[in-house]
This record gives C-alpha cells, structure tokens and sequence, in this order.
C-alpha cells in the first residue's frame, strides 16, 4: 500500500475511535439516540499564569516523521482533530457532537515554544457542570526523538516500511507520527508518556518515557520491533488452513490443491462491518479473473466464545448472512469456497505480544485484523497483503494478463 493509504486509515483510524460509542449504541438518550456531547472551553495560560494567545489546539494531532508532512494546519506540519485556536485571552472552544473522553487536549504555541498536553476529564471538561473554561498551563516544550527498527527483518535484507507512533498520557491518545523512515519526533512537556509503535509489517510494541523539568531534549535508543509472521512468511511457502469445522459452496480443499493458481485468501467473518461491506470488490475481482486463474478462498472466523453456536456449516452462516445479502451485496451469494473456523484463541507472534489470534490459521498468517486479503502465487508462496482496490497490476502481473 502507499503511504496516502496508511495516512488516511491512520487518521480515519482516529476519527472512527471519536464517534465509535456511537457507532456501537454508546450512551443513549432516553429517545434511543446517542447521547449528543457539548462544546467545552478551554484558557491557555504560561506558567505565569498569562493567557497564551494564538496557541493552536486539538483532541489528538497528527503529523510527520523527520522531513515528512501530512496536510499542516500549522507551519510545522501539525494536523490537529477539531482544531480550535486561542484567542487574546487565551480561551478555544472545542465542537459539540464528538466523544473525546479517550483523548487529550494538545496545545502547542510554536513561537514560544510551548505545549500542553492533557488527559480529557470527562468530570473537569464537563461544560454542565462548569460553566467556565477548564485551564491549561503551557510549560516549555522537549523534543523527543526516536527511530525504530526490526532485527528480524534486517537478517532477511528487507525493508521496515510504513511506521507509525502514537504517544499517550494516562492511556488516552495525544500524538501521532508517520515515516517511511521509521523515525519519529514528539514536543512534549515534562512527563511520563507511552509510545506506542507499529507499522506495516512489524509488530506493537509500547516504550514508557520520561521527561524531566526543564528538559529540552530527548534522544531515545532506537525501538526494535518484532516482524509480524506475514513480512516473514513473504516469499514462503502458504501454509495449509487448519481448525477448518466445515466449507460452504464446495467440499473440502488445501491450498496444494491450488498450485499453478494465484490466489487469495480473504480472513473475514459476517460480524465484520468492513469485511462484508467490501467483500462486493472480492465478487467483481472473482468473476473478472477466475477463468485466467484467479481462486479465491473465504476464511470465515466466527465470533468464539460470543457466539450462540459455532459457525461450523454452510447453513448456520447462510443464517447470519441473510440480511447482509439483502442490504449490502444485492441479493447476490458468495462465489468461491469459503472454510468455516470456530474461533478459539491462541498466542499470536512472538513471546512477550500481549494480543492473540482468533484462530490458529490467522496465527498462522499473522492476520492482526479483520479483513485481510493475502495473496500467494501459482507456485505457492505468500506475496504479501493484498488490497482489491490497489493491488490490481500487481494480480494482473502475476496472471499475465493486461
């Protein structure tokens, strides 16, 4: 993927988190509507307790990594979610209508070199319970500077590739970083922080830091990040699917069956809203290349322990399928084979990652979300990752076709 892909999901990664309450029902009005949040106001004062005016402020904001911007909002290349500028007196409103409660308020005055960053209070930046502003003290600023780095891959003479840092306070999100350098660089207070790290084809990894008063600078040793099992399988043979309890539309295949066809492994389950919702593209993609040798093969993960009954036939998610097929896929049925897992979780990556599996097959191809296509090639080995809106040359290369 390119970058302005990663960008975007990276900042439509933060947006989705603001309205996911209501996105999942959150907290609802008596009305059934999701609850509606107010504006809140905040003074920006120095140390000394003067208004700072012209700071410019977000709940989060994003940016670069070392000579890389996304679109600025400031002249440093700082893009803040729902930005909000101080006027003389010090004092920014922040919009209604969002939930910030898993945020922070970040403040920087680039001029005078100084930040703020605060855990939202979802008591203290209530605007019911206090009709005035919440203040916030800007202190001098440290940059904190980093890159990362992956052993694993580096023994394979591979690249890093897209990497990503956000930094939290208290576990609420306050800065993001982007590079194709794996590099990254923060202007903090002082502090005690979290970074957290991750990237296209290496593992999450968190790096408590702390800032000390007075502190102006921050070099970090570089962060070795472990590869995921994907970058490592890349070139390698497919592993074979296990756990499989059943197949829909077709008996029981292996991949081996498939050599001397390109195919596609799509990693979904019918409680995935952009699994289903995207699945129309893996049709189109089906029909217009499966008589130039194109397989597709559905691995449904069910939901484990939180479904009623495992989704272990054809006609059990035929059930659950029912209304997706109506409302999403015009009335139209999945075209290729699909085998059907019962979730049930397992170590995922190496020792010492927090997060599992769903399934051994998902280990197995280090899929860390939902959907994942992969792509493997007529002789059997993993390609890579594979997107059905970006990737299609690549597919075409493979198949020969133009």
């Amino acid at each position: 993927m390119t970058i302005q892909v990663y960008r975007s999901l990276a900042l439509g990664i933060a947006v989705a988190a603001i309205s996911g309450a209501a996105l999942a029902g959150g907290d609802n009005d008596d009305d059934g509507q999701p609850e509606k949040k107010h504006p809140f106001t905040v003074k920006f004062v120095d140390e000394a307790g003067h208004p700072v005016s012209g700071t410019l402020a977000g709940v989060s904001a994003y940016f670069g990594g070392e000579g890389k911007t996304l679109p600025a909002v400031d002249e440093n290349g700082w893009r803040y979610l729902f930005d909000a500028k101080a006027k003389s007196d010090g004092i920014a409103t922040f919009p209604d209508g969002a939930d910030y409660d898993h945020l922070c308020v970040v403040a920087r005055h680039t001029g005078r070199k100084l930040i703020a960053i605060e855990k939202i209070d979802p008591v203290r930046f209530d605007p019911e319970k206090s009709r005035t502003a919440t203040t916030i003290t800007m202190r001098a600023e440290c940059r904190v500077s980093g890159r990362l780095t992956c052993s694993d891959l580096a023994k394979r003479n591979r690249a890093v590739g897209w990497t990503n840092v956000h930094l939290n306070l208290a576990g609420n999100r306050a800065l993001g970083c982007q590079s194709e350098e794996q590099t990254f660089h923060f202007f903090v207070p002082a502090g005690e922080f979290t970074l957290e790290a991750y990237g296209t084809h290496v593992h999450h990894v968190e790096t408590k830091i702390h800032i000390k008063p007075g502190q102006r600078e921050l070099t970090l040793e570089p962060i070795d990040l472990p590869a995921t099992r994907l970058a490592l399988l890349e070139g390698m043979p497919a592993p074979e699917l296990v756990g499989i309890a059943g197949w829909k539309n077709g008996p029981s295949l292996k991949l081996a069956d498939l050599k001397s066809k390109c195919v596609i492994l799509d990693f979904w389950g019918y409680w995935c809203g952009p699994c289903v919702r995207r699945m129309p593209d893996l049709f189109k993609l089906y029909d217009k290349y499966h008589d130039s040798g194109l397989e597709i093969v559905g691995v449904h993960v069910d939901l484990g322990e939180d479904e009623k009954e495992p989704v272990d036939s054809a006609e059990k998610l035929d059930e659950r399928l029912a209304k997706i097929r109506k409302n999403l896929w015009n009335e139209r049925d999945v075209p290729y084979p699909v085998a059907l897992i019962a979730a049930k979780s397992v170590p995922f990556g190496p020792a010492g990652l927090a997060r599992e599996a769903r399934c051994q097959a998902a280990a197995d191809y280090g899929v860390t979300g939902y959907p994942r296509l992969i792509l493997i090639d007529q002789a059997g080995k993993v390609v890579g990752e594979f997107d059905p809106k970006l990737d299609v040359e690549r597919l075409e290369r493979l198949l020969g076709v133009k």
